[in-house]
């Protein structure tokens, strides 16, 4: 038998109601850019705004850039991180392989040395030993030093 998530739990603070979505610490409604929560040091930046162009709940409809790398993965209710591995990344979401089964709607903070994101939890299906879980990027900071080219184009 499989275990199910534990539910997540209720939300601290949505992004832009001047709380920090991972910690809910609170902070000014207008942030300056690259703007970090001062409690638990999370990016507050929001994406920008772009056509939702019909995505279906969870569904990702901007291209999907395949990865196979390490990330710290961080829980509000954890001291430690844990490890994930990135699968897939694009302009609103990701893709990542966690051993532990997450439940939709947890926030989640995943760094790499290339960003730094604050994702919620879409979706979480086993897959093998671990678990797919699917993410819906709330906030992202890029490293000033991140090499790779970042593109937002639209048409």
């Amino acid at each position: 038998a499989t275990a199910s998530p534990p539910p997540a739990p209720p939300p601290r603070a949505a992004a832009g109601s001047g709380g920090c979505p991972f910690c809910g610490h609170p902070h000014a409604p207008t942030l300056p850019r690259d703007a970090r929560c001062s409690a638990c040091d999370s990016p507050l930046t929001p994406l920008p705004a772009r056509p939702r162009r019909g995505e279906a709940a969870g569904r990702r409809h901007d291209e999907r850039f395949a990865r196979d790398a390490v990330v710290e993965l961080r829980l509000p209710a954890e001291r430690l991180p844990r490890r994930a591995r990135l699968r897939d990344l694009s302009f609103t979401g990701l893709q990542l392989w966690v051993e532990t089964p997450l439940a939709v709607g947890r926030v989640l903070r995943v760094t790499t040395p290339q960003f730094d994101a604050l994702v919620s939890v879409v979706g979480c299906r086993k897959q093998g030993v671990g678990h797919s879980v699917h993410g819906r990027l709330l906030t992202l900071s890029l490293a000033p030093a991140a090499k790779g080219v970042y593109v937002d184009a639209q048409a």
